[in-house]
């Protein structure tokens, strides 16, 4: 299997996203935090697989462990400006990443 999580500039900016899909790998972790179980997850995002989220769930684990043991700050994914993403099922269009430079500046100019 693949590693679970990618990062690339064309896809959400570099958010880190569940391999082969735009699914940020934090809608996972904001549905944990919110009560939600795996299960939840997976019916509202197909595109990421039960295999994705374990093995990402287990690579965060001792990620956790290794900076517990060394005395550093937890991190499960890098930190970084966070997007929202809407629960629930959605089709994402072929050129979604045509006006990325534009929605970031509209975004970076929110702040």
């Amino acid at each position: 299997m693949q590693h679970p999580v990618s990062v690339s500039p064309d896809i959400l900016g570099g958010t880190p996203v569940f391999s082969g899909t735009r699914v940020p790998v934090q809608t996972l972790l904001d549905y944990l935090q919110g009560g939600e179980t795996i299960e939840d997850f997976l019916d509202g995002f197909p595109s990421v697989t039960r295999e994705q989220v374990l093995s990402f769930l287990d690579l965060a684990k001792d990620r956790c462990v290794e900076a517990i043991e060394q005395g550093r700050e937890c991190e499960a994914v890098p930190t970084g400006k966070r997007i929202g993403v809407a629960k629930g099922k959605f089709e994402v269009p072929d050129d979604i990443d045509l006006e990325n430079d534009e929605v970031a500046r509209l975004f970076m100019e929110q702040s």
